[in-house]
């Protein structure tokens, strides 16, 4: 091996987000135009005091070598390539190896991603100094290797700063642009021009996905931005009621649904709630309703704490289920560990089984066998990504992020046996703080956790811990991009956000934790200096974030106040909003509340309370119409989950889904 990297057969296979507030009389939906502030009003003192004082952490590499990496990296700023070069050697010689440094005060980054940016950064001269040493050897290296996306990874890690790594940055992308791989090509594509090529065939690449379903995850695209819904509604007064045979009784919170398309192009919508699957398929003159009972397909019973989100990619649905008994078994027994099922819908009306995970069949796992799958399932790109909950004592747990293929199984028994890709883990921590433990002792049993959904841009994942951790993650090999540690909620009183949402915008990213009462606005490819920016502001009234709008672009939340840790009722009381423009409040009354989550397209935004359905035109200022009413006394109340459908809407309600068009 050479002294200076290894030789061709060792290659191994921010801003702060402003709340501009109106008068207000009460509380109510409210759009939010981002604004920026100057720098100086960033950090605020109160909220990054309790960031810091969180016990959560990320696990980083030993503290000999990170002084000795963080020391290269000094080197480098110095304009001493040369020096710098042997600080890092051992690493490059290990392309495997890619450990964590913390990076500020909350803040960490991987070693790999921190030396391609002070390359990036530094004097082409500096640059030349630290990569001298090897660039002969790099040239000879690339000029006979294999065309294999890991070795060229490989590569890429054990040659930085040469020029051979901007040839064979720019091979490896073109190869997974070969195999249709869009997810790992825009992870590894370069900011330069030369590949503007590159990045429009990814775009097309993500563009031809997303048209193969027209809702495929419970918040619209993989980045969670809201679909392309072409709803045409009627009229106040004149919409066209279509309803589905059979009833459907469900708790409207514990349910959410996706749309996809058939071989034939029609649409067809699947339902999840913690005990069946409702397939609906439109017709001519009425819908199709196939119902399938989750307990019988998987043997397992159903009893997750937090509303499932299952999503479509190709023809398959992905989905979570288990956390119950076993159907048959006494009560007495331990709950069954939720598992992760793949199930092909190429034909609704003859669903047949694909695959299923449960981390009890992983051997020699950095996580245990009584770890929980949260029930969020992101799927994109030929990979299916969900978050994983491992309770090692009481109080502390560990959160780590799995990675799947969507085709791939070996041999099992009724589904085929899903292979684990890749799992991180992210961050490690208590689920609540110590004063919230006294008042919630009863939820941290059962784990609860409620973090927010992963979504995926231009390469990486970015999820929600629930520990107090917001983490970035390469979507192509699970290395972790960097993390930020926020603040959490310290009493019982404290408002957190009623539910976890992670939004991008631009090349920025909205961050309102479940267990936290702070909105974040970070970059999502973060550099090397100032490069995450935490939002210091109290969400206050504001108590879900729904969304972003990025053509206006306007961010969406809703006003209300909600007891710490429900996701059941939604409370929303009269008001009338002035702003710029009309603003006119839906006029709920008496107990009427928001039961289903709200539905955000490109261009609306529908809400669902107890018995009525309203619809607000995003480009008319929020000008809001009534398009259903029932009359309900049912506990649950009358209307559940919605849906883009063709061109209309599709509803669950206690007297069955309804159809709109």
């Amino acid at each position: 091996m050479s002294a200076h990297g290894p030789t061709a057969p060792s290659i191994r296979g921010s801003r702060l987000l402003t709340l501009t507030l109106f008068p207000l009389l009460g509380l109510a939906l409210l759009c939010l135009p981002p604004l920026a502030l100057p720098g100086a009003i960033l950090q605020g003192d109160s909220e990054r005091n309790e960031a810091l004082s969180g016990p959560s952490y990320v696990p980083v590499a030993e503290a000999n070598l990170q002084r000795r990496l963080l020391k290269a990296f000094e080197l480098l700023d110095q304009g001493k390539g040369k020096l710098a070069m042997a600080k890092v050697l051992p690493l490059l010689r290990d392309p495997a190896t890619d450990p964590g440094l913390p990076y500020g005060a909350r803040e960490t980054r991987s070693f790999h991603l921190l030396l391609r940016e002070k390359l990036r950064l530094c004097s082409p001269k500096t640059r030349a100094d630290f990569a001298s040493a090897f660039e002969k050897e790099a040239q000879q290296i690339l000029a006979r290797l294999p065309r294999e996306s890991g070795l060229y990874r490989n590569f890429l890690r054990s040659f930085p700063g040469t020029d051979a790594s901007v040839k064979a940055r720019r091979r490896l992308v073109e190869i997974l642009l070969e195999r249709g791989d869009w997810v790992a090509a825009a992870a590894r594509i370069s900011p330069s021009k030369d590949q503007d090529e590159a990045r429009a065939a990814i775009a097309t690449l993500r563009e031809r996905e997303r048209q193969r379903h027209p809702w495929p995850q419970t918040l619209g695209y993989e980045d969670g931005s809201p679909g392309q819904a072409t709803i045409q509604l009627p009229p106040k007064g004149e919409a066209v009621l279509r309803g589905i045979s059979g009833s459907w009784q469900l708790a409207a919170s514990y349910a959410r649904g996706v749309v996809g398309r058939d071989a034939t192009g029609a649409e067809f919508a699947v339902f999840q709630d913690p005990l069946r699957l409702q397939i609906i398929e439109g017709a001519a003159k009425e819908y199709a309703r196939r119902e399938i009972n989750l307990a019988m397909l998987t043997s397992l019973a159903g009893g997750q704490q937090e509303a499932p989100g299952p999503a479509l990619s190709g023809s398959r649905l992905f989905f979570v289920h288990g956390g119950g008994t076993r159907p048959g078994r006494r009560s007495r027994r331990a709950p069954a560990v939720p598992e992760l099922f793949a199930l092909d819908l190429s034909r609704p009306d003859r669903p047949t089984m694909g695959w299923r995970w449960s981390p009890a069949n992983e051997v020699d796992a950095p996580f245990s066998a009584q770890s929980r799958l949260r029930p969020r399932v992101l799927a994109a790109g030929g990979r299916v990504f969900v978050l994983l909950v491992d309770p090692r004592d009481r109080v502390n747990v560990r959160v780590h992020l799995c990675c799947f293929a969507q085709n791939q199984g070996g041999t099992g028994k009724g589904f085929a046996r899903a292979k684990l890709l890749w799992s991180r883990l992210l961050a490690k921590g208590s689920p609540l703080s110590a004063s919230l433990l006294r008042s919630r002792q009863e939820e941290l049993e059962l784990g609860d956790l409620r973090p927010a959904a992963p979504i995926l841009h231009e390469g990486a994942v970015y999820v929600g811990t629930g520990l107090g951790v917001l983490a970035a993650v390469d979507a192509g090999s699970g290395a972790l991009l960097w993390s930020f540690k926020t603040a959490r909620a310290k009493t019982s009183s404290a408002r957190t956000w009623r539910t976890g949402r992670i939004a991008i915008q631009g090349k920025s990213l909205l961050y309102a934790p479940s267990d936290g009462h702070w909105l974040y606005r970070l970059h999502c490819r973060p550099g090397i200096q100032d490069a995450m920016i935490g939002a210091a502001r109290q969400a206050r009234s504001l108590s879900r974030l729904l969304g972003i709008d990025a053509h206006q672009p306007r961010s969406y939340f809703l006003r209300g106040e909600a007891p710490l840790g429900e996701e059941t009722v939604q409370q929303i009381r009269p008001l009338f909003l002035e702003a710029s423009g009309r603003y006119d409040a839906p006029p709920l009354e008496g107990r009427d509340s928001l039961m289903a989550a709200p539905l955000l397209t490109s261009k609306a935004l529908f809400l669902p309370t107890r018995n009525r359905l309203y619809c607000l035109d995003l480009g008319r200022g929020l000008f809001y119409t009534k398009i259903l009413e029932i009359p309900s006394r049912h506990p649950l109340g009358a209307l559940g989950p919605i849906l883009p459908f063709e061109g209309g809407l599709l509803v669950g309600s206690v007297l069955g889904p309804l159809g709109f068009r």
